[in-house]
C-alpha cells in the first residue's frame, strides 16, 4: 500500500517535470519567434522610413506622420532597437540603436 502511494507520487512528480520541460521549450520557441518578428519589423521599418545618409548607411527613421510607421517606430523603441530623437505631433524621428 505504501509503495503504491510512493509510486503514484513519483509518477505525478515525473509528469509535472515533463510538463515544465515542455512549457520551457514552448517559451523558448515563442521567444525566438518574437525576436525573428522584431527583426523583420525593423527591416521593414528601415526600408519604409529611413532617411539615407551620404555614406549609404541608415541614418534616421522618419514616420512621415503615417500612423502605422509611428506605431512601428514606437514598437522598436519599446524593445530597445531605436531611440526617439525628436517628436512633433504624429511625426517621429528616431535613430536605430546600432547607429547611435
Amino acid at each position: 500500500m505504501m509503495n503504491e502511494s510512493v509510486d503514484a507520487r513519483e509518477k505525478q512528480i515525473q509528469e509535472l517535470i515533463e510538463q515544465n520541460i515542455m512549457l520551457a521549450r514552448n517559451h523558448l520557441l515563442l521567444e525566438q519567434d518574437f525576436i525573428e518578428a522584431l527583426d523583420l519589423l525593423e527591416g521593414m521599418t528601415v526600408q519604409c522610413c529611413s532617411i539615407d545618409t551620404n555614406d549609404g548607411k541608415v541614418g534616421e527613421l522618419d514616420s512621415m506622420c503615417l500612423h502605422s510607421y509611428v506605431d512601428a517606430i514606437r514598437f522598436l523603441v519599446k524593445h530597445n532597437r531605436a531611440v526617439i530623437k525628436s517628436e512633433q505631433g504624429r511625426r517621429i524621428i528616431a535613430i536605430l540603436k546600432e547607429n547611435k
